[in-house]
């Protein structure tokens, strides 16, 4: 997925038993991967046909910022699938690449937009729901407008980071033969240098640095995002707990001043403090938090601190998320092993480490089954 260099020797190599059975399992998937996407674009129109309830504000009930995600992520996929997989398959099954300079240059390139904007997707899913948190869960046109913009963002950033791919990857027939591949320029010059030249370490280093940009953007960037923005969301729910939904911002006020400040209290004396004392002056709190926004929904505010862990959307987001990292973990440290020591890492790909990158192809088809539950209600927002 994010090799940067191709090892090249003056004769044709032989096929490796991985190659074969990973390109089998590719054309597996792409087939089984049309029923998929049929259920999906189902799944995804009959979303967006579904009219919600209008709240006594006025406003529709839908909060379809999660649907945007969802369509995003389904787009992703489908390139993964049908653009990486596919012509890798074919690539694999042919043992050379057919197709010429300028479609080597495209396939890489798109390649990688499906990759890094995959993998952004999930990232603006947590910043999604960190800013709900913080934002005190806004809910309506701000929030929509919010999710349009960020996932702008995100394949706007996905299609700037593969531009590298555009100048990197080329043809090269690396033996006298008429045998071509689509390699890196690192690996052209680094083949074409002299064993004792000085100038292959300064290529090695180059492409060291550039398979680490591509790692950084692709996986360990967007996971060090998510968990900073989980952390710090769970940060401010913890102190909540439990995680009840509360009937309203009094019993909440209540609740959580009394839990803090009255716990070893006894129930005669923390019956009187709370009831008669919290209740009145919460109203007062109350009124100030339920300023009416343009187009928005404003819950008090740890009452949509609360709320987050028993929503459908929160749910769907942690499964979306927790899949995407257990997946894409394992290939993703195989490739930093490269960094550690090359041998060992050329390998284990060569004796079917590759094969791990299926679990990214994999984490492609549950996406489907973990986010098309749910139906964007004002009640699982």
């Amino acid at each position: 997925m994010l090799e940067t260099s191709t090892r090249m020797s003056t004769v044709i190599p032989d096929r490796l038993w991985s190659e074969l059975t990973e390109a089998l399992i590719l054309l597996l998937f792409d087939a089984a991967y049309i029923l998929v996407a049929i259920f999906m674009i189902y799944k995804l129109w009959r979303m967006n046909r579904v009219k919600q309830p209008v709240t006594p504000s006025g406003q529709s009930g839908t909060n379809k910022s999660f649907l945007l995600f969802k369509k995003s992520l389904f787009a992703s996929d489908c390139m993964i699938m049908w653009v990486y997989a596919f012509i890798k398959a074919i690539w694999l099954l042919q043992f050379e690449w057919k197709y010429g300079s300028v479609m080597c240059k495209l396939y890489r390139f798109t390649s990688s937009v499906a990759f890094f904007s995959n993998s952004n997707i999930v990232c603006g899913i947590a910043l999604d729901r960190y800013l709900s948190v913080y934002s005190n869960h806004i809910i309506g046109v701000r929030q929509h407008e919010r999710t349009k913009r960020l996932l702008y963002l995100v394949w706007i950033i996905a299609i700037i980071a593969a531009l590298p791919q555009l100048i990197v990857w080329e043809t090269y027939r690396p033996s006298s033969e008429d045998w071509e591949q689509c390699v890196t320029v690192f690996a052209i010059e680094i083949h074409e240098l002299p064993a004792e030249s000085a100038r292959r370490d300064k290529f090695n280093f180059y492409s060291m640095l550039y398979e680490a940009y591509h790692q950084c953007m692709a996986f360990w960037l967007p996971l060090s995002i998510t968990f900073c923005s989980y952390a710090r969301m769970m940060s401010r729910l913890i102190p909540f707990w439990p995680f009840s939904a509360l009937n309203s911002y009094e019993d909440e006020r209540q609740e959580t001043l009394c839990t803090i400040f009255w716990g070893k209290i006894t129930d005669r004396i923390r019956t009187f403090v709370c009831v008669t004392i919290f209740r009145r002056k919460s109203h007062t709190s109350q009124q100030s938090a339920s300023v009416p926004l343009a187009g928005t929904t404003r819950h008090p505010p740890t009452t949509a601190l609360r709320r987050q862990l028993g929503t459908t959307v929160f749910k769907n987001a942690c499964a979306i998320i927790f899949v995407h990292v257990v997946l894409w973990l394992p290939y993703n440290i195989l490739s930093l092993s490269r960094f550690v020591n090359e041998g060992f890492y050329e390998s284990i790909s060569q004796n079917g480490g590759n094969l791990f990158e299926l679990l990214i192809l994999l984490n492609s088809f549950i996406n489907p089954i973990l986010y098309s539950g749910g139906s964007n209600t004002v009640n699982r927002v």
